[in-house]
């Protein structure tokens, strides 16, 4: 599903090989402009709640993994994670700050375990990997 007025990518995967529990996995990328307000902010928590919905009536037996990850910048957007993840049953697992003072990334999810890699001092964020 698209609009317009969202920089996001939806990504449907059937690997070959899953763990027992999990049958698909939806990933969605998002990028949130510094330049959105609360206009923006609402098409964005509309497009992710139509797409998990669609999502789930099109598979209501299927055991879904859903990643949501990428950059909200919430502290020019005022959109916070939560904004998207608690009408999603999703949860925020960085907790830490990825840029300066602040959480710029989201990476909310249904599934998974998290390990957090503290990166290189040359990078930017942190890195975090699943398993």
């Amino acid at each position: 599903m698209e609009q317009e007025e969202v920089e996001f990518l939806w990504v449907k995967l059937k690997p070959n090989s899953l763990p027992r529990n999990v049958s698909i996995i939806i990933l969605g990328f998002v990028y949130h402009s510094t330049a959105n307000g609360r206009a923006e902010n609402a098409y964005l928590c509309d497009h992710i709640q139509k797409n998990m919905d669609m999502y789930l009536s099109k598979q209501p037996n299927a055991m879904m993994m859903v990643i949501l990850t990428g950059d909200l910048n919430p502290t020019s957007t005022c959109l916070c994670s939560g904004s998207i993840a608690r009408p999603n049953h999703l949860k925020q697992l960085v907790k830490f700050n990825t840029r300066d003072s602040c959480i710029l990334d989201c990476f909310l999810l249904i599934d998974l375990t998290l390990s957090i890699f503290r990166g290189y001092p040359s990078l930017a964020h942190q890195i975090i990997t699943l398993s």
